[in-house]
Protein backbone atom coordinates (compact mmCIF):
# COMPACT_ATOMS: atom_id res chain seq x y z
CA UNK A 1 0.00 0.00 0.00
CA UNK A 2 1.89 3.72 -0.70
CA UNK A 3 1.97 6.44 1.63
CA UNK A 4 -1.54 7.89 1.52
CA UNK A 5 -3.23 4.82 0.92
CA UNK A 6 -4.23 4.22 4.16
CA UNK A 7 -5.37 7.95 4.89
CA UNK A 8 -7.61 7.85 2.05
CA UNK A 9 -9.43 4.82 3.77
CA UNK A 10 -9.32 5.97 7.44
CA UNK A 11 -9.84 10.05 7.53
CA UNK A 12 -8.24 9.84 11.26
CA UNK A 13 -4.71 9.36 9.40
CA UNK A 14 -4.64 12.47 8.26
CA UNK A 15 -3.32 15.80 9.73
CA UNK A 16 -2.91 19.62 8.50
CA UNK A 17 0.78 20.94 8.04
CA UNK A 18 1.70 23.74 10.27
CA UNK A 19 3.62 25.31 7.34
CA UNK A 20 1.40 25.42 4.64
CA UNK A 21 -2.42 24.69 6.02
CA UNK A 22 -2.35 21.10 3.23
CA UNK A 23 -4.36 18.52 5.07
CA UNK A 24 -2.47 15.13 4.17
CA UNK A 25 -1.53 11.28 5.47
CA UNK A 26 0.38 11.26 8.74
CA UNK A 27 2.55 8.89 7.02
CA UNK A 28 4.01 12.10 4.51
CA UNK A 29 4.40 14.43 7.74
CA UNK A 30 7.22 15.15 9.89
CA UNK A 31 6.58 16.50 13.76
CA UNK A 32 8.46 19.39 14.99
CA UNK A 33 8.74 20.36 18.76
CA UNK A 34 8.25 23.62 18.84
CA UNK A 35 8.20 25.62 22.66
CA UNK A 36 9.59 24.92 25.78
CA UNK A 37 9.11 23.35 29.05
CA UNK A 38 5.49 22.23 29.58
CA UNK A 39 4.93 24.76 26.61
CA UNK A 40 6.03 21.97 24.27
CA UNK A 41 3.87 20.51 21.81
CA UNK A 42 4.41 18.62 18.29
CA UNK A 43 3.24 20.52 15.24
CA UNK A 44 3.22 18.55 11.50
CA UNK A 45 5.09 19.81 8.57
CA UNK A 46 4.97 18.11 5.44
CA UNK A 47 8.35 17.36 3.52
CA UNK A 48 8.33 20.33 1.31
CA UNK A 49 7.97 23.05 4.29
CA UNK A 50 10.76 21.08 5.72
CA UNK A 51 12.64 21.60 2.93
CA UNK A 52 12.27 25.08 2.33
CA UNK A 53 13.69 25.74 6.54
CA UNK A 54 9.90 26.47 8.14
CA UNK A 55 10.23 27.14 11.65
CA UNK A 56 7.54 28.03 14.30
CA UNK A 57 8.68 32.04 14.39
CA UNK A 58 8.00 31.77 10.53
CA UNK A 59 4.53 31.11 11.16
CA UNK A 60 3.84 33.28 13.56
CA UNK A 61 3.70 30.86 16.45
CA UNK A 62 4.06 32.81 19.39
CA UNK A 63 7.50 31.82 21.55
CA UNK A 64 7.41 30.10 24.65
CA UNK A 65 7.71 31.73 27.88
Amino acid sequence: MMAGEKAKENKTLTSVCAGCGKTLSTELLHGVVVGRARQRRVVAICQACRDKGWTPEASGTPPAA
